[in-house]
């Protein structure tokens, strides 16, 4: 829940005007013109975080989910924040966001990938409806 709440909220803010926020229209021209990256791939890039947050709520395709989430955070680090400082910018000194944040994710997405959804996931619900059942983690060596 940790992970879809916080890419739920990062991401709302790229495509919902609002508060002060950018809106979907801004964040691409930001992508296309600032960052030069493609329409296509900008816009392919809000919308599957936004999908792949509301699927880690809900349970559904989770390590689907927590590998989009995955990816998008090395991409964001290797382009973004990696040339910045490790440090979040809590003070405003900085001219961008470090990559302290992103370490977080990468680390529970990557649980996610291992572990997959939980007890009350929808994803659990669909392994029990098809008789698959989920690995125990006592025979995990």
């Amino acid at each position: 829940m940790a992970v879809s709440g916080l890419s739920l909220c990062t991401e709302r803010r790229k495509y919902l005007a609002g508060f002060g926020d950018r809106g979907l229209a801004d964040t691409m021209q930001f992508f296309t013109q600032m960052m030069h990256v493609p329409a296509a791939f900008a816009f392919r890039a809000i919308m599957v975080e936004f999908a792949d947050g509301l699927g880690l709520i809900i349970g559904l395709l989770g390590r689907v989910a927590a590998l989009g989430i995955l990816l998008t955070t090395i991409v964001a680090v290797a382009m973004v924040h990696s040339k910045i400082r490790f440090f979040m910018n809590w003070s405003r000194q900085q001219k961008g966001e470090g990559f302290e944040y992103d370490l977080f994710a990468l680390t529970l997405t990557g649980f996610l990938m291992g572990h997959g959804s939980g007890a009350f996931s929808i994803d659990q619900i669909l392994a029990g409806a098809f008789g698959s059942r989920r690995p125990s983690t006592s025979t995990i060596a």
